[in-house]
């Protein structure tokens, strides 16, 4: 990605209002007892508030992956472990507007940077982005899966 998505990104995950935020979501969760019930759930009874991410983490892909869980959580403590697992979601991409329209500028250009090279306008080792990804010396050919992908 770009340098200011990088410092963004960065700025964003250290602002005070984003670091208050965090602290705000893990004080409510161990004062709901979710993070005190996962302790206990996953025989964790010390377990750091970073383990307790981890846990709510898995718990989502697990439900998300209709795995089956040996224990079992109410829909509202599901709701909450969402929360945690959120909450990096908004730093990533929501803090700051340019989070989102950077990633999304960054694609538009290399799809149009395929696409000209898909048409023969632009040879590939010529190509600023996608050269970027691929190297000019080790390939004499333009990679299948990406011609592919524009199928």
């Amino acid at each position: 990605m770009c340098k200011r998505f990088d410092k963004l990104r960065h700025d964003v995950s250290f602002d005070i209002a984003t670091l208050l935020m965090n602290d705000e979501i893990d004080f409510d969760m161990e004062r709901s007892g979710l993070f005190e019930k996962l302790r206990q759930l996953v025989a964790s009874p010390d377990g750091s508030l970073h383990t307790m991410h981890q846990v709510c983490d898995y718990v989502y892909w697990a439900k998300e992956s209709h795995l089956d869980l040996i224990f079992e959580l109410s829909d509202e403590e599901y709701r909450r472990c969402l929360i945690v697992k959120e909450k990096g979601v908004y730093a990533e991409f929501l803090a700051h507007e340019e989070l989102t329209a950077l990633p999304v500028y960054q694609l538009m250009k290399q799809l149009s940077e395929l696409a000209s090279i898909v048409a023969g306008d632009l040879p590939w080792q010529e190509a600023k982005i996608i050269t970027e990804y691929l190297d000019v010396d080790s390939r004499a050919t333009f990679p299948k899966f990406l011609l592919y992908s524009t199928h």
